[in-house]
């Protein structure tokens, strides 16, 4: 991994941190709990990332297929009248 994908997986893991602190309410119980936790979100961030870059296509197809499906459901949707 280079030095760029290393920054957007600890970015992600950051992300990943903030977002299960807000969900779940953690108490902690000293530096190893937090640090093993933030070391996990880090590493899901990394492991996201890695399977992004690798299945990128994949993704922009789903994407695109979802995006369809969601404006086709909004123009058939009924008007208030």
């Amino acid at each position: 991994m280079d030095g760029v994908s290393i920054v957007i997986g600890l970015v992600l893991g950051l992300i990943v941190f903030v977002i299960l602190n807000r969900f779940i309410n953690i108490t902690y119980y000293g530096f190893k709990a937090i640090g093993a936790t933030f070391i996990g979100c880090m590493l899901v961030g990394m492991v996201a990332l890695a399977f992004v870059v690798t299945y990128w296509y994949w993704f922009l197809v789903g994407g695109a297929i979802i995006s369809g499906l969601v404006y086709l459901g909004k123009r058939n949707k009924r008007q208030p009248e």
